[in-house]
Protein backbone atom coordinates (compact mmCIF):
# COMPACT_ATOMS: atom_id res chain seq x y z
CA UNK A 1 0.00 0.00 0.00
CA UNK A 2 2.81 2.40 0.90
CA UNK A 3 4.56 2.48 -2.50
CA UNK A 4 1.23 3.33 -4.14
CA UNK A 5 0.32 6.13 -1.73
CA UNK A 6 3.43 8.07 -2.74
CA UNK A 7 2.34 8.65 -6.36
CA UNK A 8 -1.23 9.27 -5.21
CA UNK A 9 -0.35 12.14 -2.87
CA UNK A 10 2.73 13.25 -4.80
CA UNK A 11 0.75 13.66 -8.01
CA UNK A 12 -1.75 16.00 -6.39
CA UNK A 13 0.92 17.97 -4.54
CA UNK A 14 2.92 18.57 -7.71
CA UNK A 15 -0.23 19.37 -9.69
CA UNK A 16 -1.59 21.89 -7.17
CA UNK A 17 1.73 23.63 -6.47
CA UNK A 18 3.12 23.42 -9.98
CA UNK A 19 6.49 22.23 -8.66
CA UNK A 20 7.74 18.77 -7.90
CA UNK A 21 9.95 20.15 -5.13
CA UNK A 22 6.92 20.63 -2.87
CA UNK A 23 6.58 16.86 -2.63
CA UNK A 24 9.80 16.84 -0.61
CA UNK A 25 8.78 19.83 1.52
CA UNK A 26 5.54 18.10 2.49
CA UNK A 27 7.50 14.94 3.23
CA UNK A 28 9.91 16.90 5.48
CA UNK A 29 6.95 18.44 7.33
CA UNK A 30 5.41 15.01 7.94
CA UNK A 31 8.76 13.56 9.05
CA UNK A 32 9.25 16.50 11.44
CA UNK A 33 5.80 15.99 12.95
CA UNK A 34 6.36 12.26 13.40
CA UNK A 35 9.79 12.92 14.93
CA UNK A 36 8.25 15.37 17.39
CA UNK A 37 5.70 12.71 18.37
CA UNK A 38 8.46 10.16 18.98
CA UNK A 39 10.10 12.51 21.46
CA UNK A 40 7.09 12.37 23.78
CA UNK A 41 6.41 8.63 23.43
CA UNK A 42 7.40 6.42 26.38
CA UNK A 43 10.30 4.00 26.02
CA UNK A 44 9.32 0.39 25.28
CA UNK A 45 12.64 -1.38 24.64
CA UNK A 46 12.99 -4.26 27.07
CA UNK A 47 16.63 -3.56 27.95
CA UNK A 48 16.30 0.20 28.40
CA UNK A 49 13.41 0.15 30.88
CA UNK A 50 15.32 -1.85 33.55
CA UNK A 51 18.41 0.35 33.00
CA UNK A 52 16.37 3.48 33.66
CA UNK A 53 14.78 1.90 36.72
CA UNK A 54 18.19 0.84 38.09
CA UNK A 55 19.59 4.34 37.48
CA UNK A 56 16.60 5.87 39.25
CA UNK A 57 16.99 3.50 42.23
CA UNK A 58 20.74 4.13 42.40
CA UNK A 59 20.18 7.88 42.35
CA UNK A 60 17.37 7.74 44.92
CA UNK A 61 19.34 5.52 47.31
CA UNK A 62 22.72 7.16 46.61
CA UNK A 63 24.34 3.83 45.72
CA UNK A 64 25.53 1.78 42.73
CA UNK A 65 24.26 -1.65 43.72
CA UNK A 66 21.33 -1.79 41.30
CA UNK A 67 22.40 -3.16 37.92
CA UNK A 68 20.57 -4.92 35.13
CA UNK A 69 21.27 -8.25 33.53
CA UNK A 70 22.26 -6.51 30.30
CA UNK A 71 24.93 -4.62 32.27
CA UNK A 72 26.38 -7.93 33.44
CA UNK A 73 26.65 -9.38 29.94
CA UNK A 74 28.03 -6.52 27.87
CA UNK A 75 28.69 -7.62 24.29
CA UNK A 76 31.40 -5.61 22.49
CA UNK A 77 30.30 -3.34 19.66
CA UNK A 78 32.47 -5.20 17.13
CA UNK A 79 30.74 -8.48 17.99
CA UNK A 80 27.28 -6.93 17.71
CA UNK A 81 28.14 -5.36 14.35
CA UNK A 82 29.54 -8.65 13.06
CA UNK A 83 26.36 -10.46 14.07
CA UNK A 84 24.12 -7.77 12.60
CA UNK A 85 25.99 -7.77 9.28
CA UNK A 86 26.30 -11.54 8.86
CA UNK A 87 22.93 -12.79 10.11
CA UNK A 88 20.89 -11.65 7.07
CA UNK A 89 23.24 -13.46 4.69
CA UNK A 90 23.28 -16.60 6.83
CA UNK A 91 19.49 -16.64 6.92
CA UNK A 92 19.31 -15.95 3.18
CA UNK A 93 21.46 -18.90 2.16
CA UNK A 94 20.75 -21.38 4.96
CA UNK A 95 16.96 -21.04 5.13
CA UNK A 96 15.19 -21.86 1.84
CA UNK A 97 11.97 -20.09 2.81
CA UNK A 98 13.86 -16.81 3.30
CA UNK A 99 15.55 -17.21 -0.08
CA UNK A 100 12.33 -18.00 -1.95
CA UNK A 101 10.35 -15.25 -0.22
CA UNK A 102 13.11 -12.80 -1.14
CA UNK A 103 12.89 -13.83 -4.79
CA UNK A 104 9.10 -13.60 -4.72
CA UNK A 105 9.03 -10.16 -3.08
CA UNK A 106 11.71 -8.82 -5.41
CA UNK A 107 9.57 -9.91 -8.37
CA UNK A 108 6.42 -8.36 -6.90
CA UNK A 109 8.15 -5.07 -6.13
CA UNK A 110 9.73 -4.99 -9.58
CA UNK A 111 6.23 -5.20 -11.05
CA UNK A 112 4.95 -2.43 -8.77
CA UNK A 113 7.85 -0.15 -9.58
CA UNK A 114 7.44 -0.88 -13.30
CA UNK A 115 3.95 0.60 -13.01
CA UNK A 116 5.50 3.79 -11.64
CA UNK A 117 7.05 4.27 -15.06
CA UNK A 118 4.19 2.86 -17.13
CA UNK A 119 1.25 4.71 -15.53
CA UNK A 120 2.46 8.25 -16.32
CA UNK A 121 3.08 7.26 -19.92
CA UNK A 122 -0.28 5.52 -20.25
CA UNK A 123 -2.37 8.12 -18.44
CA UNK A 124 -0.59 11.46 -18.85
CA UNK A 125 0.97 11.21 -22.29
CA UNK A 126 -1.60 9.01 -24.06
CA UNK A 127 -4.85 9.91 -22.27
CA UNK A 128 -3.94 13.48 -21.31
CA UNK A 129 -4.63 13.18 -17.58
CA UNK A 130 -2.98 15.59 -15.15
CA UNK A 131 -0.49 14.41 -12.48
CA UNK A 132 -3.15 14.27 -9.77
CA UNK A 133 -5.48 12.04 -11.76
CA UNK A 134 -2.56 9.82 -12.73
CA UNK A 135 -1.86 9.39 -9.01
CA UNK A 136 -5.45 8.31 -8.47
CA UNK A 137 -4.91 5.49 -10.95
CA UNK A 138 -2.66 3.87 -8.33
CA UNK A 139 -5.75 3.34 -6.17
CA UNK A 140 -6.50 0.34 -8.41
CA UNK A 141 -3.31 -1.34 -7.17
CA UNK A 142 -4.21 -0.58 -3.56
CA UNK A 143 -7.74 -1.95 -3.92
CA UNK A 144 -6.65 -5.10 -5.74
CA UNK A 145 -3.95 -5.73 -3.15
CA UNK A 146 -6.46 -5.41 -0.33
CA UNK A 147 -8.95 -7.70 -2.08
CA UNK A 148 -6.29 -10.38 -2.63
CA UNK A 149 -5.25 -10.06 1.01
CA UNK A 150 -8.83 -10.53 2.21
CA UNK A 151 -9.32 -13.50 -0.11
CA UNK A 152 -6.10 -15.10 1.07
CA UNK A 153 -7.06 -14.58 4.70
CA UNK A 154 -10.47 -16.16 4.20
CA UNK A 155 -8.86 -19.17 2.52
CA UNK A 156 -6.33 -19.44 5.35
CA UNK A 157 -9.03 -19.22 8.00
CA UNK A 158 -11.14 -21.83 6.23
CA UNK A 159 -8.15 -24.16 5.96
CA UNK A 160 -7.37 -23.67 9.63
CA UNK A 161 -10.85 -24.26 11.03
CA UNK A 162 -12.15 -26.84 8.58
CA UNK A 163 -8.94 -28.50 7.47
CA UNK A 164 -8.05 -29.91 4.06
CA UNK A 165 -6.82 -33.29 2.99
CA UNK A 166 -4.17 -33.80 0.30
CA UNK A 167 -6.74 -33.39 -2.52
CA UNK A 168 -7.96 -30.03 -1.18
CA UNK A 169 -11.25 -31.49 0.05
CA UNK A 170 -12.49 -30.06 3.33
CA UNK A 171 -12.39 -32.20 6.44
CA UNK A 172 -14.25 -31.63 9.66
CA UNK A 173 -11.42 -30.72 12.03
CA UNK A 174 -13.49 -29.34 14.86
CA UNK A 175 -12.42 -30.58 18.30
CA UNK A 176 -14.51 -33.34 19.80
CA UNK A 177 -15.51 -33.51 23.42
CA UNK A 178 -14.97 -36.92 24.95
CA UNK A 179 -15.59 -38.35 28.40
CA UNK A 180 -12.98 -40.64 29.87
CA UNK A 181 -14.01 -43.37 32.24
Amino acid sequence: MGPCLGPLFGGWISYRTGQWRWIYWVLFIIVGAVFALTLIMPETLGTVIPKKKAARLNKGNNTNVYITESDLHVVPLSSRLKTAMLRPFILMFMEPIVLFMSFYLSFVYSLIYATFFAFPIAFEEIRGWNAGMTGISFVSIIVSGQLFTLAGQSIRIRAHYIGWDSRGVGLDASPRMTVRS
